[in-house]
């Protein structure tokens, strides 16, 4: 499915950005399917749905680790690889420490 493709797209662009590295391991992730959400309003160009119609839809949520560092690599990685009007991210910063 379109979706399928999409999420291996992402998940390569943020291993290549440097995301995903734990100890000897890389491109490590952990990958949760949901239902998302929506309703499109006027003047918003859905990539799927319909204006003012409630939408639900397959989302797999990915997670990614990577060093305070390599933020802004990140995140425009994951920002010119959206397919998405208004991408959403969320970042959680770890105090855990684990040797390289």
């Amino acid at each position: 499915s379109e979706g399928c493709s999409f999420d291996l797209k992402l998940r390569k662009v943020l291993f290549e950005s440097g995301a995903g590295e734990i100890g000897k391991y890389r491109e490590c992730s952990f990958n949760n399917s949901g239902i998302g959400t929506f309703t499109p309003i006027a003047g918003s160009n859905p990539h799927s749905g319909e204006i003012d119609k409630k939408h639900h839809g397959e989302e797999i949520r990915i997670e990614v680790i990577y060093p305070n560092q390599l933020e802004g690599k990140v995140n425009r990685a994951k920002g010119e690889n959206q397919h998405y009007e208004e991408g959403e991210h969320s970042i959680f910063q770890m105090e855990n420490r684990h040797k390289k």
